[in-house]
């Protein structure tokens, strides 16, 4: 839910409160569809999506096309539901999990082994821009992290279909540094 009440939803459909939208829509907070959010045209399923402060919308899932534009399953959307066109991670696969830090850097997990420049499994830090960050270090063993939270401490606890974080035995649930050290 957004600060004004209006609600971001995404997802498989084409339709949604008497409209037409593609796979991500806001409601009004009764429900009505908000017709000030443009159509996406989001070409395929929208996983999880993170409201900026600033307002622009980060969204992940399995597409690669937004409003026709290669944005391959992970994309930033402004404030109107527009393509945020300065934003361009390119993970080469399937991202299902997004988390903002205080800081504007945010962790991304999903199926991928290559993001906003760099080779990362699983799991990856990216600036604001959407640039690698180096200075975070955490793999899975080539399976996918599907949810993430901060824990007061600054520390992570992922969870996903993976076994190992950074070599080291993790089947399926791990905690790591804000580092991404075990």
């Amino acid at each position: 839910m957004q600060p004004d009440g209006k609600i971001l939803v995404g997802g498989y459909f084409t339709t949604i409160a008497g409209g037409t939208r593609t796979r991500m829509a806001r409601l009004n907070a009764n429900g009505t569809l908000d017709s000030s959010f443009g159509d996406p045209l989001i070409n395929s399923t929208v996983y999880n999506m993170v409201l900026q402060p600033d307002g622009k919308i980060l969204v992940a899932g399995q597409f690669n096309t937004i409003a026709g534009v290669t944005r391959n399953y992970l994309a930033r959307l402004n404030a109107d539901g527009s393509l945020d066109t300065t934003f361009v991670p390119a993970p080469n696969n399937s991202v299902y999990s997004i988390l903002l830090q205080a800081n504007g850097k945010m962790l991304v997990g999903g199926y991928f082994n290559s993001i906003g420049g760099g080779s990362r499994t699983g799991i990856a830090r990216l600036n604001a821009d959407g640039t690698l960050d180096t200075t975070f270090t955490a793999n899975t063993n080539g399976n996918a992290v599907l949810a993430m939270a901060q824990q007061a401490d600054g520390n992570f606890l992922l969870a996903g279909n993976f076994s190992s974080i950074n070599g080291t035995v993790r089947n399926n649930i791990a905690r790591i540094a804000a580092t991404g050290v075990l």
